[in-house]
């Protein structure tokens, strides 16, 4: 077993994308799939972007395990707003643009899932 308490999240700062995010050397992390946490502070938002996925196939996945508010730049460019205190998730596939607003006035952190596993580079802001 290995175990990453969410207190032992080393947080970086990535400046291109406007987000935190977490790390645990514990944490999911193999060529089919890892996992890292993301934070974007009150009233920010996680750039819009998209990600060119090893060999054209797989999805980044974010997990709201404690809800949100949160406005969602859809790959249509249309938006939608979500605010839920339930549990939720959304998947963008290979190249799929995408971003995320924080309309709360506290941090927003979720839990992102990239299969197969982010390869660095594979971002391409919009």
């Amino acid at each position: 077993m290995k175990l990453a308490k969410f207190e032992d999240l080393k947080w970086e700062y990535d400046e291109e994308a406007n987000f935190h995010i977490g790390l645990h050397k514990n944490l999911p992390d193999n060529k089919n799939a890892d996992i890292v946490y993301g934070k974007i502070d009150p009233h920010q938002s996680l750039k819009t972007h998209y990600h060119e996925r090893p060999d054209n196939t797989g999805y980044i996945c974010f997990y709201f395990f404690n809800g949100g508010n949160i406005r969602v730049a859809l790959p249509d460019s249309t938006d939608e707003v979500i605010n839920s205190n339930k549990p939720f998730h959304f998947t963008f596939e290979h190249m799929e643009k995408h971003g995320v607003e924080n309309l709360a006035n506290e941090p927003i952190i979720f839990e992102v899932l990239s299969a197969p596993k982010y390869i660095e580079g594979e971002e391409t802001q919009v």
